[in-house]
């Protein structure tokens, strides 16, 4: 396994396919539409915003050769819980035939490492109340819940909370 920086468009297109798949979507964008469709950028607009993109690095996940998931971050992201300067927000997405399973977890170990190289001491992040495998995983990993953002996502047929979680690293 490996995690390299996203580059080039047959990243980009990984990207775009995972951050679009009907399957997962819900899992880690918020839909604020009670109508439950969630709107996504074109693949051009998509292209020119992953072509410009300065304040998110992203990490493509690959495993015996194959793109699995990504992970990215954001430096004191505008929406943070607690404004603390130096803090990484992150994001994490795999195909879903790897969620639960160990190599999700190893590769986050890894991701961690970058960012503490990269020197973040800190880690905010979101996880929808529906969400409990995620939970559950961020919270056996060393993260602590911070807020609750009720009433923050809509999926399958009601209004859920956004929990927010944060480690120091």
């Amino acid at each position: 396994m490996e995690l390299v920086e996203a580059n080039g468009i047959e990243d980009f297109k990984f990207l775009y396919e995972l951050e679009t798949d009907p399957e997962i979507i819900y899992y880690y964008h918020p839909n604020f539409s009670e109508d439950g469709k969630m709107e996504f950028l074109s693949y051009d607009k998509a292209m020119k915003e992953y072509e410009n993109q300065n304040a998110k690095k992203i990490y493509i996940v690959k495993y015996k050769g194959e793109r699995i998931g990504t992970f990215s971050v954001i430096k004191d992201f505008e929406y943070l819980v607690k404004k603390e300067e130096g803090t990484a927000w992150i994001s994490l997405a795999f195909i879903k035939k790897y969620h639960g399973n160990q190599i999700v977890k190893d590769s986050y170990f890894l991701f961690e490492e970058k960012l503490k190289d990269d020197g973040y001491r800190k880690i905010e992040l979101g996880v929808f109340e529906f969400n409990i495998r995620a939970r559950r995983f961020y919270e056996k990993i060393g993260y602590n819940q911070i807020a609750c953002l009720k009433d923050f996502t809509y999926y399958n047929g009601k209004w859920w909370a956004d929990y927010r979680y944060e480690k120091n690293i």
